[in-house]
């Protein structure tokens, strides 16, 4: 039997709700598909990821990417701003 996964959409006015003029009422989304965890950027001023072990910034406008291992992600504005919110992500295997 397939389990249902329900996306995660953090932003202002949203169910992971993160308290941020630079954040969008909805800013982005993280869906479960095809076995993988999608992260797509839905915002006015951007989202950027940061993966574990890497100086590199992912910049997403209203793109998506793959989200694999652990890392950051900043909304609103690259992580070289202090006061960027972020989130933390850390995916290990398993069985979904």
């Amino acid at each position: 039997m397939q389990r249902k996964h329900r996306p995660v959409d953090p932003g202002r006015h949203a169910e992971f709700a993160v308290s941020d003029q630079r954040v969008s009422r909805q800013h982005a989304r993280i869906d479960w598909t095809k076995n993988t965890f999608v992260l797509t950027d839905l915002s006015s001023y951007g989202t950027w990821v940061k993966f574990a072990g890497s100086d590199t910034e992912l910049a997403l406008r209203r793109g998506e990417c793959v989200l694999h291992g652990n890392g950051d992600i900043a909304l609103g504005a690259p992580f070289s701003d202090f006061t960027v919110p972020t989130v933390s992500f850390n995916l290990s295997g398993g069985s979904a």
